[in-house]
């Protein structure tokens, strides 16, 4: 018997057995409410419309970052008052420091630094010296 004609004799059977479990053991039922579930958005569309002045937010972002610079030199104001204006001879040790990029986990083991370094402004070591005469094969890398 060839391919084609046991495929003639088979597919209606197959057709006829699928139409009858789909049919009667309600998995019609179970298959459409899954594609309606699918179909259906889970949350309703809300329509936003475009900022009116984008000027108006990059000014917010400014005043942000003008009132957290004023917190962070009152709270340095504040440690140096904590501490007596008269500790370390009246010169202030946070002149010049900057806030913490990240902060680390007080509870987790204690690991290597970071070989790249945790501050996006710092410029790394200069290794244009590093062996002699190579200083121009450094500058083609």
């Amino acid at each position: 018997m060839k391919r084609d004609e046991l495929k003639k004799i088979l597919m209606p059977i197959v057709k006829e057995c699928i139409r009858e479990s789909i049919t009667e053991e309600g998995i019609l039922s179970g298959i459409i409410s899954e594609v309606v579930k699918g179909v259906s958005p889970a949350t309703p569309l809300v329509e936003v419309s475009a900022p009116e002045n984008p000027d108006r937010f990059e000014e917010e972002r400014e005043l942000r970052a003008k009132k957290s610079a004023k917190a962070l030199r009152e709270r340095k104001h504040k440690l140096m008052d904590a501490m007596g204006k008269d500790s370390y001879n009246g010169i202030n040790v946070f002149e010049g420091t900057d806030p913490l990029s990240r902060a680390g986990d007080p509870s987790a083991t204690t690991q290597m630094p970071s070989v790249l370094g945790d501050n996006p402004r710092d410029a790394g070591v200069d290794i244009s010296s590093l062996l002699p005469g190579m200083s121009q094969k450094w500058k083609q890398i």
